[in-house]
């Protein structure tokens, strides 16, 4: 005796089923796709925003740091005490357009036997704006004249 083999009419809507499958398989993986896309992308603009903000940090602490310590070789006190702060909302420059920076000095004078040590922290804060995507970073810098 032969088994009984699979009819036309035993396996009607059995093509339907597979391919509402593979439809249903493949929107999940395009999905999924579209989403590691997004937040790959999403990285890189806080990454740029990031390398923004200590870009400007940086060049606030240096513009105070070259207030404070003149090229004479004096040392400004006064400069230090003042905050130094910086907008880059205006700036003709692309890259840190919606920056803003402000860097602020605090100074100690110890007595040892050398003489008088000034003893400076300086602290910078870097922030940049794009959309509703915000980033900072911090850079402190110790200093010390003798």
């Amino acid at each position: 005796m032969r088994p009984d083999l699979p009819t036309q009419q035993t396996q009607a809507g059995n093509m339907l089923v597979m391919a509402v499958f593979v439809i249903l398989v493949m929107t999940m993986l395009s999905l999924a796709i579209v989403n590691i896309l997004s937040s790959a992308s999403q990285s890189v603009i806080y990454e740029v925003l990031g390398l923004r903000a200590q870009h400007v940090a940086r060049s606030s602490l240096e513009t105070h740091l070259a207030q404070v310590f003149r090229a004479d070789g004096t040392l400004d006190i006064a400069a230090c005490d003042a905050p130094l702060n910086l907008d880059f909302s205006a700036s003709t420059i692309v890259s840190v357009q919606g920056c803003v920076a402000q860097s602020s000095c605090r100074s100690q004078v110890y007595t040892s036997g050398d003489g008088v040590v000034t003893h400076l922290m300086f602290n910078s804060d870097g922030q940049c704006t794009s959309g509703n995507t915000v980033a900072s970073r911090s850079i402190a810098v110790d200093a010390v004249e003798r």
